[in-house]
């Protein structure tokens, strides 16, 4: 594990353990050029090797002097990166999000809670295991600092814990309940202390779900750059999401093995609800696919249809389009003041279409993958001229329903 490096071979170094991370090249060139002011730092100061220590000068130098905000930034950034790099043997280091977060489970709440995720897998999705793993450890960290075990794990402990989360609290105290009936199962707790929070109840204010009108949405797609190879599979993600609902999850996922090119059929299961969905082809959104495979596509060995157009090959990501999605939202020019502006919301505003169109609901609900119509009627709040539409007038009542029984409504027995 080397501690220090002569400045001649700072920016080789870099280069070679940026290229195997699978950093993009736009992304190295912009290090290689913070290096060269780090050198350039070295050579007026007469210093051949490179420590955190002279790390630590040069940064004091930066904040100092005239440049521009970001440039102080990145410098931040890459003298980070840099002793990342010199503080490892290894030739490559993890870029940002492709480690995935451990999450701790100390103690003996800790392997309860373990065993309940465990219990927990195949009958609910993996986003949301992901989520309950980060809850659940947040809570076991806090109760093992605090000395606390399943034998003295008291209602006013997880009260207190859950008013001082930052979390949603009607979730966690879902969550916890459920930790506590899992325990009380495995016989390890008693019933008191199982039915603890039964009395407990917070209240989560439903936000109305963001959704964009038809006309906003076909500004959105006619705004996309289809000339390059990413905006090909930009507006192919983009057309999955506002004309069929796709989660971004799903789109993430979708491989070549999923489209009935013959039946005109997309054929998927989703990685939310382990619902299986089969979805119409349109003609617009099979045309951007194949648009995509034939003229965008990078070549590479991924079953998946929708990839990363840099190093090292992998399938896309929900941030990536998330962020994709995001941008050429911004760019369409759509006001985005209140509202989100993701592909969620594109879900959200081809429901709304429908139900503006007068289709029925259990067939929206069929066409979302929703397994319940009570999931769709979420989207009802979106759609005031079909509420409008549901309501019915009343009709007056005849004077003499009031004035029977002489005057009285229910009479005497």
């Amino acid at each position: 594990m080397k501690k220090n490096i002569s400045k001649e071979r700072i920016i080789p170094r870099c280069r070679a353990v940026l290229i195997a991370s699978g950093f993009s090249e736009r992304v190295i060139v912009a290090y290689v050029w913070d290096a060269r002011r780090l050198i350039e730092y070295m050579t007026e100061t007469a210093c051949r090797y490179y420590t955190p220590l002279v790390g630590e000068k040069y940064l004091k130098m930066v904040a100092t002097s005239s440049w521009k905000d970001r440039i102080k930034v990145r410098a931040h950034k890459f003298i980070k990166r840099l002793n990342l790099i010199l503080s490892t043997s290894s030739d490559t280091i993890y870029r940002r999000g492709a480690c995935p977060k451990t999450r701790s489970f100390p103690g003996e709440i800790g392997s309860t809670a373990l065993s309940l995720l465990e219990s927990m897998e195949g009958h609910v999705g993996t986003a949301t295991i992901a989520q309950y793993r980060s809850y659940l450890s947040y809570f076991c960290v806090s109760m093992h600092a605090q000395k606390i075990t399943l034998k003295n794990l008291s209602r006013d402990v997880i009260v207190r814990y859950i008013d001082s989360s930052n979390f949603q609290k009607r979730r966690i105290r879902i969550l916890i309940k459920s930790l506590l009936t899992f325990a009380y199962e495995q016989n390890l707790i008693s019933y008191e202390q199982k039915s603890c929070l039964d009395d407990i109840h917070y209240k989560e204010r439903r936000k109305l779900p963001s959704f964009y009108s038809p006309q906003e949405v076909i500004k959105l797609e006619s705004s996309i750059d289809r000339s390059t190879a990413v905006g090909k599979r930009d507006y192919a993600m983009v057309l999955l999401a506002s004309r069929l609902g796709i989660r971004a999850g799903d789109i993430c996922s979708l491989k070549f093995s999923n489209i009935d090119w013959d039946r005109n059929i997309i054929e998927i299961e989703q990685s939310k609800t382990g619902i299986y969905v089969a979805l119409p082809l349109l003609e617009d959104v099979g045309n951007a696919i194949i648009d995509y495979i034939r003229n965008g596509r990078p070549p590479t060995e991924i079953k998946n249809i929708f990839v990363s157009h840099t190093y090292p090959d992998r399938p896309v990501t929900t941030n990536l389009i998330t962020s994709r999605v995001h941008r050429w939202i911004i760019n369409s020019g759509a006001d985005i003041s209140g509202r989100h502006a993701g592909p969620h919301s594109l879900r959200h505003s081809l429901a709304s279409t429908l139900l503006n169109d007068g289709v029925e609901l259990p067939v929206i609900s069929e066409a979302l993958g929703h397994e319940f119509t009570s999931s769709t009627m979420l989207y009802l709040n979106t759609d005031i001229n079909s509420l409008l539409a549901c309501s019915l007038d009343v009709p007056m009542v005849d004077s003499k329903y009031y004035n029977q029984y002489g005057g009285i409504l229910y009479g005497e027995n």
